[in-house]
């Protein structure tokens, strides 16, 4: 998994031969994976470091700050688990269909 990490960072692509370049998500989505494994096998400081660039990668994706948030519990910070828990819910009220629906009513009137 981490040669795909390398590959898609210098490439673009899962293998340097590869014709195809592959959606930045497909990236996104190595470094949330390799964040969880570290995590599992109890290295929070590379876990920390993939899921930290997952973030920097696209800060408006949700699942990042959940994961994050799940590294610091599995480690014994609870304090920066609740912190990291809690900046993913600022994000949530931008994913609610009534929310969605009276942002476009206020910008439409507005």
């Amino acid at each position: 998994m981490h040669g795909y990490y390398i590959s898609l960072e210098e490439h673009k692509k899962f293998t340097p031969e590869s014709e195809d370049e592959e959606y930045p998500t497909s990236f996104l989505h190595v470094m949330i994976f390799l964040a969880q494994l570290y995590d599992y096998e109890r290295n929070t400081t590379k876990a920390l470091f993939y899921i930290d660039r997952a973030m920097q990668h696209t800060p408006t994706y949700l699942d990042p700050y959940m994961v994050k948030s799940k590294i610091h519990k599995h480690a014994g910070d609870m304090v920066e688990a609740v912190h990291w828990w809690m900046r993913r819910g600022q994000w949530t009220w931008l994913t609610g269909t009534s929310t969605v629906k009276l942002l476009s009513t206020c910008s439409e009137l507005g």
